[in-house]
């Protein structure tokens, strides 16, 4: 595991996945790995936006267990995925080689990025924005990810947006959702960095819900120009879903 920061918990959630024998995350047998509601949102944006040119490059973020990386793959992309969670790229690793796709994956702590010399024509944001909490993190993120941008390359943003009626916090976890758009959820690992004292109790930082608005300015203050939004309503209990299609101000 790489660090000590608030979202290394993610390796416990993928880690009783595998105990479970189940393929990712709400997926438990090989007829589910595939994400066909992501993969018919990402065909016509890759169509529209990503050149058609030889050896193109992908990179997924907070892949987990690959789906999105076969889809990729799948449509010719030369494909890269990194997570945080060791059992996450284990799995990932595992379900390649039964579906006999090439595809290189590493642990890796995503804020990390900017450490990378590789350059991408598209890299895929898996839902793993919106688990980078703090507004540091999430900053130095989004500036690597216009960094590794190749000229015309694009960045896909999937991410929860906030959502005035949603109850996010109904949930059999004890969860809580502030001010700062900050959804918590209760901790005994009191080390983690992230971690704050509220009520008595030890909460960790589980998501950033952030307004559509506020996302947005994220991407312009880190140097990605969104050139295609949509909203996604998925239930009026539940945060929207934001997606962009971004390219880095050259």
């Amino acid at each position: 595991m790489t660090g000590d920061r608030y979202y290394v918990d993610h390796e416990i959630a993928y880690a009783l996945l595998r105990k479970k024998g189940e393929v990712g995350w709400q997926k438990k047998t090989l007829s589910e790995f595939r994400s066909p509601d992501t993969e018919s949102i990402l065909r016509p944006l890759i169509a529209r936006y990503v050149p058609q040119i030889s050896r193109r490059t992908a990179l997924d973020l907070g892949c987990g267990s690959g789906p999105t990386a076969h889809f990729l793959a799948e449509l010719g992309f030369t494909t890269s995925g990194i997570d945080i969670s060791p059992s996450a790229i284990a799995l990932a690793k595992e379900m390649a080689a039964k579906f006999g796709r090439e595809i290189s994956y590493e642990i890796g702590d995503v804020v990390a990025l900017e450490d990378r010399i590789e350059s991408y024509d598209l890299i895929y944001d898996s839902h793993c924005v919106h688990c980078i909490v703090l507004e540091n993190d999430r900053a130095r993120l989004l500036r690597a990810i216009s960094k590794a941008l190749r000229p015309g390359g694009v960045f896909i943003l999937d991410t929860m947006a906030y959502r005035k009626t949603a109850d996010i916090c109904a949930c059999p976890e004890p969860l809580r959702f502030d001010s700062d758009f900050i959804l918590w959820h209760k901790t005994n690992r009191t080390s983690l960095e992230g971690v704050a004292e509220y009520a008595g109790e030890f909460w960790c930082p589980q998501r950033r819900i952030y307004p559509v608005e506020v996302i947005l300015d994220e991407l312009i203050a880190a140097g990605l120009r969104a050139i295609e939004t949509s909203i996604d309503d998925q239930g009026s209990n539940k945060p929207y879903m934001l997606r962009a299609v971004c390219m880095a101000h050259r």
